[in-house]
């Protein structure tokens, strides 16, 4: 697997008991918050801070060219695609690459933009999704739910997931009870 960003990859992995779904992050993000990330960015003349607003500092830390006064780019990835200006002061387009082996604990897959997991854990994600009967059924209530949880903390962002149920031996999955929603889970 190849990544770069703040998209994420978790898998869905049976405990060793056979019972619940464990969520185990296969990605690592790439944003200002990784000391080795903002160290290149420093490294290549950009800045590294909050946004400045109204005598104080917001949000997340993201990338800003050095000079005064400047407004861009003002990015939250430390590493993207076709940013000219963020790569003149260390964005990177370089992914990072796992390889690693599935094992027949391993039910679950499931990449997602950065609002899937602002809205929602890696852990409720994987419930969610293995609540379901299909993977496009797993895709639309895992973004659902993330919107849910992107509108109760009073953010918006674009939100795409994807989910690939892997094979193997069955494992019974959990019913739902009368009255329970996904997004209960």
């Amino acid at each position: 697997m190849a990544w770069l960003g703040d998209s994420r990859a978790v898998i869905g992995r049976e405990d060793r008991k056979g019972g619940k779904l464990r969520a185990v992050q296969l990605t690592r993000d790439h944003n200002c918050d990784d000391m080795v990330e903002a160290a290149r960015i420093r490294r290549h003349g950009g800045k590294v801070q909050q946004y400045y607003y109204s005598g104080r500092f917001v949000g997340p830390k993201r990338i800003w060219l050095k000079e005064p006064m400047q407004r861009t780019p003002g990015l939250m990835v430390s590493r993207s695609i076709g940013d000219e200006v963020a790569h003149s002061v260390g964005c990177i387009a370089d992914p990072e690459m796992l390889e690693s082996d599935l094992c027949h604990r391993d039910k679950v897959i499931i990449m997602a933009s950065d609002g899937v997991w602002d809205g929602i854990s890696n852990q409720k994600a994987v419930d969610i999704a293995w609540a379901c009967s299909t993977a496009a059924e797993a895709s639309r209530a895992v973004v659902d739910a993330a919107l849910e949880g992107l509108r109760h903390h009073g953010l918006a962002d674009n939100v795409t997931a994807a989910v690939i149920f892997l094979p193997g031996p069955a494992t019974p999955k959990p019913t739902l009870s009368p009255g329970k929603s996904l997004q209960s889970l």
